[in-house]
């Protein structure tokens, strides 16, 4: 299965502008950013990138064109959302994928325009990437593992993009509120996340620990955790639910086992 990360940019109102209340339901994009990942090494296979015109909204507020860099000129030569949607359709081709990116903006954004204009379901599965992130941060802090007390973190809840790289002391490189910018920036945290600097000491352990008994043609249940790890079953509880949210074990619930999940 294919990974692919996008950022969006939409048509978008300055505080205090009525509309600004309603912008998940009337934004429109204006600039698609997608980048064709490895799902093992996380680095950028294909890109695809375009403008699109906005129909409802096609004059860009003095606000959207100061926060994404973009200016009327370019907007007003763009391609349809339809002819994007045909052309974004052609470069996926017919692989399954994942589509990923920043929060569920650009997912439910992109999931409208696609049911508009294909009259179809999206075909794709999402993965909130600040959500994976911040359950990798939310286990560090659990274990105070050394990344968590060299991060600085004041909080885990509603990061930014620029608070995920500075917490991996990852200098921004080019405009905020950029398609390509932005999407790249999540990549980084998405590979952090789904990397060996990502896991918490014990995780590791715990991972470890489920890939020998798989080797073996076994489930992992908690009862070999807590003689193979010295952990009682409240902190595999924690660890192994942290885990399977995070994609990277599944769970058979019916006899409460565990897995390794292949896809990452």
């Amino acid at each position: 299965m294919s990974l692919i990360l996008v950022d969006l940019e939409a048509t978008c109102w300055p505080p205090g502008d009525p509309r600004r209340k309603q912008q998940s339901e009337i934004s429109e994009i204006i600039e698609v950013y997608c980048a064709a990942a490895s799902p093992h090494r996380f680095s950028v296979i294909s890109e695809f990138h375009t403008y699109v015109r906005p129909s409802k909204n096609p004059r860009l507020t003095t606000f959207c064109t100061e926060l994404t860099g973009l200016s009327q000129e370019v907007i007003d030569q763009a391609p349809s959302s339809k002819q994007f949607i045909e052309a974004w359709q052609s470069w996926l081709g017919d692989r399954s994928f994942t589509l990923a990116s920043w929060g569920s903006f650009d997912h439910r954004l992109l999931s409208r325009v696609w049911k508009e204009n294909k009259h179809s379901t999206p075909p794709w599965v999402h993965l909130d990437i600040q959500s994976q992130f911040e359950l990798c941060c939310r286990a560090h802090r659990a274990e105070q593992s050394k990344w968590y007390q060299n991060s600085k973190l004041s909080r885990i809840s509603g990061l930014s993009l620029k608070e995920g790289l500075s917490t991996l002391e990852i200098e921004w490189q080019g405009q905020a509120h950029t398609a390509k910018t932005d999407t790249l920036a999540a990549l980084d945290c998405l590979r952090f996340a789904c990397s060996p600097q990502g896991f918490t000491p014990l995780e590791k352990s715990f991972m470890s620990l489920v890939k020998r008994e798989e080797q073996q043609g076994r489930a992992t249940y908690w009862g070999e955790s807590v003689r193979a790890l010295g952990i009682d079953k409240a902190n595999f509880q924690f660890i192994s639910r942290s885990l399977v949210k995070r994609g990277f074990l599944c769970l058979e619930s019916d006899v409460g086992a565990l897995r390794l999940h292949h896809l990452t």
